[in-house]
């Protein structure tokens, strides 16, 4: 898993007051791929005299 920290400052003009506020995110990991998909069928086409 990979945990992400943001964290937002604000601050106002002309009172100079800051204010801020967190939020974490937590994404899980993928899943690893351990197989290859199948290759595409190929049509197969006869000729005919």
């Amino acid at each position: 898993m990979n945990t992400t920290t943001y964290t937002v400052v604000r601050t106002t003009v002309p009172g100079g007051c800051v204010a801020s506020a967190q939020v974490t995110v937590t994404v899980n990991q993928r899943p690893t791929v351990t197989t290859q998909p199948p290759l595409p069928a190929v049509p197969i086409v006869l000729a005919t005299r």
